[in-house]
C-alpha cells in the first residue's frame, strides 16, 4: 500500500467494520498529559506504520482520535460530573477491522493509560457489550441507586425501559 492514499487504498477495499470504539472522559487539566502518555505507550506496541496507519494483528488503527472539550454536567449518570471537574476532554478511539478480532492493542493501551493511570471515565453507551450493573455501581455509586429509585417511581410499568437497560440493570418489565 506504499504511496496509496487512504481513500484510494482503504476505502475502496472490502468494507471494514468498526471493531472497537471507545470514548474516554478526562478532566481537561489532565488531557494533554494523558494523550501524550497514550501515544508513548502506543508507540511501544505498534508493529508497523504505512501511510499513517498503525497496523496490528486483527485490524488497523487510523491514528485519528477526535478530541473535544465540554463543560461538566450535573446530570445523575453523567460521565463528566461537574463536582469533579468544571471542564472535561473526551478522547475517542476507533479501531477498524475486517477480521473477527474485537479488541486490539490500541484499546488495551487506552484502558491501561486512560482508566488505569488517569482514572478516566469511559462512555458507557459505547461499550454496550461490556456494561454490567456491578460496573455501573462502581462507576456511579449512590447516583445509580437514586436513578433506579426515580426511574421506578416515574415509570413503574417500564414503558420507557428498553431491553438493554432492563437486562443490564436487572429490571423486569
Amino acid at each position: 500500500m506504499k504511496g496509496v492514499s487512504w481513500e484510494e487504498g482503504y476505502l475502496k477495499e472490502e468494507p471494514r467494520r468498526l471493531s472497537a470504539n471507545a470514548e474516554y472522559f478526562i478532566p481537561l487539566k489532565k488531557c494533554e498529559e494523558a494523550f501524550r502518555r497514550y501515544k508513548e505507550e502506543l508507540d511501544k506496541v505498534k508493529q508497523g506504520v504505512e501511510n499513517g496507519v498503525i497496523s496490528w494483528a486483527g485490524g488497523f488503527y487510523s491514528g485519528l482520535m477526535p478530541i473535544r472539550v465540554m463543560e461538566g454536567e450535573e446530570y445523575q449518570l453523567s460521565v463528566v460530573p461537574k463536582e469533579e471537574s468544571e471542564e472535561w476532554c473526551a478522547i475517542d478511539i476507533h479501531v477498524v477491522s475486517q477480521l473477527k478480532v474485537e479488541r486490539g492493542e490500541a484499546e488495551r493501551v487506552a484502558e491501561e493509560v486512560f482508566e488505569g493511570e488517569y482514572g478516566a471515565r469511559r462512555h458507557w453507551g459505547k461499550e454496550l457489550g461490556r456494561v454490567t450493573k456491578g460496573g455501573l455501581k462502581r462507576k456511579f455509586g449512590k447516583k445509580l441507586e437514586d436513578f433506579l429509585r426515580v426511574r421506578e417511581e416515574l415509570d413503574p410499568q417500564g414503558v420507557f425501559l428498553n431491553n438493554w437497560f432492563a437486562r443490564v440493570l436487572s429490571i423486569s418489565h
